[in-house]
C-alpha cells in the first residue's frame, strides 16, 4: 500500500501452500504405516549423511542477514550446560548474499563443534530434518510468507518464530513467538521451555499439523484462478 499507493481495498492475499509429502499420514489410513517406515528409513539417511544427531535445533533458509541467524546462533551458545552438552544446531541453505560476515562470525564460534551447516537440502531431505527435530526456530526479521514455518508445522516440529510480519498470521496460536530484534537471551530462554517441557512439545506439534492443514496449493491455485476470474469478468 505505501510503496504502490495501492488501497486496501485493490489487495487480495492468496497464501501459499505446503507439499503434501510434509504431512504425516493419520492413522489408520491406508498406507500410514508403509509411509511411516519410509520416512523413519529416510530420517536415518538423512541424519547419518549430515553426521547429526539427535536431539538438535533446526533452522532453516538461505544464510543471509536478514535470516537473523547471528542471533539463532548466539541464543544457542546461551544455553545452559545441561543442553549444550546434548543438543546440536542444524542450519539447513545455501549461502546467500552476506554469507561471509556469517562465515566470520563462525571463525570464533565458541560452539563451532556442536554445529552443522548442511548446505542445500532436497525437500525430501528437508522433512526428515524437521520431522527428527526437537524444535524449529526462525529468527527471520522479515518474511514474505514465511514457508518453512508452515513446512514445520506441517511435519510436525515445534516452532519457535519471530514476530516479523506474516510468520504470526501462518502460524497463529500454533507456534512460539519471539521479537526478532529481541536480545539473544530471550530467544534462549524460549528454546529452554521447549527443550524441557515434553508436553509443551506435544502441545505444538499436536496445533501446528492441525494449523498447517489450512495452507495447500490446491488451494492456493483455487484462490488465484478465483481472483484473476473476477477480474476479467469486472467483479474486482
Amino acid at each position: 500500500m505505501r510503496y504502490f499507493r495501492m488501497p486496501a481495498s485493490k489487495i487480495e492475499v492468496t497464501p501459499l501452500g505446503v507439499r503434501r509429502e510434509f504431512f504425516s499420514a493419520k492413522d489408520g489410513d491406508a498406507g500410514a504405516e508403509h509411509e511411516l517406515n519410509k520416512l523413519t528409513q529416510l530420517q536415518a539417511t538423512v541424519l547419518a549423511t549430515h553426521k547429526i544427531s539427535t536431539p538438535f535445533v533446526l533452522g532453516v533458509g538461505t544464510l543471509e542477514p536478514r535470516k537473523n541467524l547471528k542471533t539463532l546462533l548466539e541464543a544457542f551458545a546461551l544455553l545452559p550446560s545441561r543442553l549444550t552438552s546434548q543438543f546440536q544446531l542444524v542450519l539447513a541453505g545455501k549461502p546467500g548474499w552476506g554469507a561471509t560476515n556469517l562465515e566470520k562470525f563462525l571463525q570464533n564460534y565458541e560452539r563451532r563443534s556442536s554445529l552443522v551447516l548442511t548446505g542445500y537440502v532436497s525437500a525430501g531431505d528437508l522433512r526428515a530434518l524437521y520431522s527428527s527435530a526437537e524444535m524449529f526456530v526462525f529468527p527471520s526479521f522479515y518474511e514474505g510468507f514465511g514457508l518453512p514455518v508452515a513446512e514445520a508445522l506441517a511435519s510436525g516440529c515445534p516452532v519457535i518464530a519471530s514476530t516479523a510480519p506474516s510468520l504470526e498470521e501462518v502460524a497463529g496460536s500454533a507456534a512460539i513467538f519471539v521479537d526478532p530484534k529481541s536480545p539473544p537471551e530471550e530467544w534462549s530462554r524460549a528454546m529452554v521451555r521447549v527443550a524441557e517441557s515434553a508436553e509443551l512439545r506435544r502441545s505444538l506439534t499436536t496445533a501446528g499439523r492441525e494449523r498447517a492443514r489450512r495452507f495447500s496449493w490446491e488451494a492456493c491455485a483455487q484462490q488465484t484462478s478465483d481472483l484473476l476470474r473476477s477480474v476479467a469478468e469486472g467483479r474486482a
